[in-house]
């Protein structure tokens, strides 16, 4: 009996004190007792906010000077995060609550070969609210690339550096070459060795995601090894991939690609 009593008159002790103590503190902050003060001003702070994406722009243009790309500035990266933004708040069409499309606030994809399926494709995500850019190696062939309401560009998928200057402003590559046709050392340079070059280089532009098309006429060999290097330089470089495995032909094509397209920005 003495045992217990002594047990709770310890425990009515110890909560006299825990109360003393709570009406000691109550109007006291956490950082008065410890006594801590922030060591730099919020001035201070959105200073160093600032002076730190100026550095990370330099060194990321340090790297594209040496590669021969184009810099970048603040009012791209500026412009690249209103896009992520709005991607991230839109559904299906313009994103402004008001439904207005102002021309800076939409995703643009880069279609490489802009032939009819590419068109297709093109104006499916034209009606999601992007902004497109399809290219062809002919110049005969970009009329009709305008006439379905893209913008045109003439490019070489085997000249890296045809494509790589119209990816200044880009988020999404779409490499729609699966039905390529031309000389098979040719098709096996662009779904080899010139696509691995050009995704190496990609990695200093603003490119957020990339999409290349494993299916079509093209032998299954080459395709697979397109894939392959694909698949290996999203884990490599960190870059959201997609592989488009469905036939062109199939109902509903158009619409199914240009979701998938969509999700590599989604996150």
């Amino acid at each position: 009996m003495v045992l217990i009593g002594l047990t709770l008159g310890l425990l009515v002790l110890l909560f006299l004190i825990m109360v003393a103590l709570t009406r000691a503190f109550q109007s006291t902050s956490v950082a008065e007792i410890i006594d801590w003060k922030p060591t730099r001003s919020p001035e201070v702070e959105a200073q160093n906010e600032v002076d730190d994406v100026r550095q990370m722009i330099e060194a990321q243009n340090v790297l594209r000077r040496k590669r021969g790309a184009p810099e970048i500035s603040e009012e791209d990266v500026q412009r690249l995060a209103r896009e992520d933004q709005a991607f991230r708040a839109r559904g299906r069409g313009p994103f402004a609550e008001d439904g207005a499309i102002d021309d800076e606030e939409l995703a643009r994809a880069l279609i490489v070969g802009c032939g009819c399926s590419g068109r297709e494709l093109g104006a499916e995500l034209a009606g999601r609210g992007w902004q497109v850019r399809g290219t062809s190696r002919r110049a005969e062939r970009l009329q009709p690339i305008t006439a379905a309401g893209i913008e045109e560009a003439q490019a070489d998928p085997d000249r890296a550096g045809t494509v790589l200057e119209l990816c200044g402003d880009v988020a999404v590559v779409v490499w729609l070459l699966g039905s390529a046709s031309g000389e098979p050392e040719a098709i096996s340079a662009v779904h080899g060795p010139r696509l691995e070059s050009l995704l190496e280089k990609l990695v200093d532009s603003p490119m957020r995601g990339f999409a290349y098309e494993a299916a079509g006429s093209v032998r299954a060999a080459t395709l697979a090894e397109g894939a392959r290097i694909t698949e290996r330089a999203g884990e490599r470089w960190r870059i959201p991939m997609t592989l488009l495995t469905e036939e062109r032909g199939e109902p509903g094509w158009a619409a199914r690609t240009a979701a998938a397209i969509e999700r590599l920005l989604a996150g």
